[in-house]
């Protein structure tokens, strides 16, 4: 074994036998290319621990190829050692490749591999625009919402920001001490930041470019969801100093409390949604007292819901130099299909990668989604330093330090104020 690849052994063997015995179909679209008994293994090497989604996927793809089998290993410290993977005897022929790491696998969009069925604005492209890579998995911001909680009220999930507060300020009114809440600092804040920066692509394109440009122009394009944010803040209906005591991080402690079943909504991303149905037994409340529950969009104007939409969890990549590469195309062409993006997605419990957005009930108000209210976070439609601007201004309004018309004013150099928010880690 190469001795630089830091490694645990957890690899999965998936035997013909053992396919066999899954009751898989077969899938729409695909049609098998080489012999039904070539038998290989193939490796995917990756950074995630727990992939029984993958597992599930390689038993469908038995369906067509029995004697296959695939030997899936979790690398530690992946992106400081996928490299010395990829050159050792035991090379990987599938592995997780991200953007910064420019490892060179296969070019998929030269291979004849049809992608057609993934979300465009998900895919990476390289300078020579050359797709090398392809998601599995998205990831968004928006608000669980307890459907229970809103059918006894009477009210409708709220679709615009001036709705967002009347039903908020209903159920403060009802008793409830925070009817919006979220992880204080990171969840909180880029749910507003991505919520600013969405609004205002949506109502302009052309914002984009004003926003990154850092200057006064860039001020006026969010000024209309700044002063959202400021009525937000001075509403009460999020009640942050209950936030910052009762949610410790943006995963399960935001899905815990969730379930305690007196949260109307709460801010968090697609990525926290996925672990909700496994914790449900986990929960007593919950156990006791179960409700309907689904994720929407969180709207931060009164014009089109917008959304953000990245991939995340890493793409899969093909080894240039693998020893299975007609069975790792093959296996790749097999995933990339509508069908099954989609069950592994459900199987994982994550956002589709797909067109499809409504198959899964939890994200069903998400198939809104299209290329008019999309803010991509994969190509840089909003540069990394105009992100880190707009963010500062949501912090510095919400937090009282400037009000929405200083901010504006000040656009293209807020970051130095933050120094004067109380919690440091909101801009970390």
């Amino acid at each position: 074994m190469e001795k630089r690849r830091k490694r645990t052994g957890v690899i999965i063997a998936l035997t013909a036998m053992a396919m066999m015995t899954a009751g898989c179909g077969k899938t729409d679209g695909f049609t098998a290319r080489l012999d039904k008994n070539t038998a290989c293994t193939l490796r995917m090497a990756g950074g995630y621990k727990n992939f029984e989604a993958m597992e599930e996927e390689f038993n469908r793809f038995n369906a067509y190829y029995p004697k296959a089998s695939l030997s899936y290993t979790y690398v530690d410290d992946y992106k400081n050692t996928i490299q010395a993977a990829l050159m050792s005897a035991e090379a990987p022929d599938l592995y997780f490749e991200y953007s910064d790491m420019q490892l060179s696998p296969l070019v998929l969009s030269e291979s004849g591999l049809d992608f057609s069925a993934v979300r465009a604005n998900l895919i990476y492209r390289n300078d020579a625009q050359e797709v090398t890579m392809l998601p599995m998995f998205a990831n968004t911001y928006g608000m669980l919402v307890n459907e229970s909680l809103f059918e006894t009220a009477g009210l409708s999930v709220p679709e615009t920001f001036s709705a967002l507060m009347e039903c908020c300020l209903k159920f403060k009114e009802s008793g409830y001490e925070s009817p919006l809440m979220a992880c204080y600092d990171w969840s909180l804040f880029m749910n507003l930041t991505t919520g600013v920066l969405g609004s205002a692509v949506a109502a302009d394109k052309d914002n984009a470019d004003r926003i990154n440009s850092l200057g006064k122009d860039g001020g006026n394009a969010i000024l209309p969801f700044l002063e959202n944010i400021r009525l937000l803040s001075g509403s009460e209906v999020i009640d942050t100093d209950v936030c910052r005591s009762e949610i410790t991080n943006n995963y399960n402690s935001v899905i815990m409390r969730f379930f305690e079943g007196d949260v109307p909504l709460m801010l968090c991303t697609a990525e926290t949604v996925s672990g909700t149905e496994k914790r449900e037994e986990r929960s007593a409340a919950y156990s006791e007292n179960p409700f309907e529950y689904s994720f929407h969009p969180f709207p931060l104007s009164d014009g089109t819901l917008s959304y953000y939409d990245t991939a995340y969890l890493g793409d899969l990549a093909v080894n240039r130099n693998s020893k299975n590469l007609d069975m790792a195309l093959e296996f790749m062409r097999f995933l990339f299909t509508t069908e099954e993006l989609n069950t592994l997605a459900k199987n994982k419990g994550t956002l589709t990668v797909t067109k499809d957005l409504s198959f899964d009930e939890k994200y069903k108000a998400f198939e809104q989604m299209n290329e008019t209210n999309v803010l991509s976070g994969r190509y840089g439609m909003i540069s990394e330093e105009a992100y880190a601007e707009v963010r500062a201004a949501v912090i510095l309004v919400f937090e009282g330090i400037m009000s929405a018309e200083e901010t504006a004013a000040g656009f293209g150099a807020l970051q130095q104020y933050l120094y004067l928010c109380d919690t440091i880690e909101m801009i970390s």
